[in-house]
């Protein structure tokens, strides 16, 4: 895939015989903030783990550990049960916690960036926008801000600064979708997307 929060390609590395999943972006100013996460964020068993960066032709190639699926997958193919959904939201949930409790936000919750190892452990990928909860309460990264489907009203509103609980919609939208199959809102603009939220 290409840009951030594109999904990750399988691929294999040459020294050693290990499946990796390949994330590949051209976003050079995002992604700096990216490895930097993903290096101190390593211990976490619920963050994807990063083992090498490569930079060829204004490319960033970030190798992580290999995917077996994706939350976004699993919603499309309709086979989610309660017990399923249930242990996802629990480990999702889980890793969000642990990011808010050391200061954290990370502002692009979607299922396209919730995968699974084979062994079913949640890995919480692209930290291209997440950020320090300072810094959200004393700068303006609105348009910066996830996908509008999962955005918090004060975002859509148009507010620059907000804190943590953004995440928190989006989990919210997550589990809904999760249960329906589908988008728990859907609208066609910011404006569009407030009335369905309100209706």
């Amino acid at each position: 895939g290409g840009g951030s929060g594109a999904a990750p390609v399988c691929g294999c590395q040459e020294d050693q015989a290990q499946e990796v999943a390949l994330l590949e972006t051209h976003d050079l100013l995002q992604h700096p903030l990216e490895i930097y996460y993903l290096e101190q964020l390593s211990a976490n068993p619920h963050i994807a783990t990063l083992y090498d960066v490569y930079f060829k032709d204004k490319v960033i190639y970030l190798v992580l550990e290999h995917f077996e699926s994706d939350l976004y997958t699993l919603i499309k193919s309709k086979t989610l049960l309660e017990p399923h959904i249930s242990f996802i939201f629990k480990q999702l949930l889980t890793v969000v916690n642990d990011l808010h409790s050391i200061g954290l936000c990370h502002r692009d919750l979607k299922p396209g960036n919730i995968m699974f190892t084979s062994a079913g452990v949640l890995k919480l990928i692209d930290f291209g926008l997440c950020r320090q909860q300072y810094m959200l309460e004393h700068s303006t990264f609105y348009k910066e801000c996830g996908h509008m489907i999962l955005q918090a009203p004060e975002i859509l509103y148009g507010s620059t600064t907000y804190d943590q609980s953004v995440d928190v919609w989006s989990l919210g939208c997550i589990l809904g979708e999760m249960g329906l199959g589908d988008f728990l809102f859907k609208g066609d603009g910011e404006i569009d997307q407030l009335s369905k939220i309100f209706s």
